[in-house]
């Protein structure tokens, strides 16, 4: 029996595809209130969470990047 899956690049992705009854998926807070306010998501395991990851902004300078990008770094 060969199984099927699908693979997704966005989060955005996920979510619609969980909307759709399609798949279970991870996605952050952010991308799923929407969907966890109107019903259209469900949280399926309310006591699993994921480890926390953190995020790096790298650049070669900070004169040639905007000024909303640099107070945001």
């Amino acid at each position: 029996m060969r199984e099927h899956y699908l693979a997704w690049k966005e989060q955005d992705g996920v979510a619609m595809a969980a909307r759709a009854s399609m798949e279970i998926g991870v996605v952050p807070v952010y991308t799923a209130l929407e969907g966890l306010t109107d019903g259209s998501l469900l949280r399926v395991l309310p006591e699993y969470t994921l480890q926390k990851m953190n995020t790096y902004a790298l650049h070669p300078s900070r004169r040639y990047i905007d000024a909303r990008i640099r107070t945001w770094i």
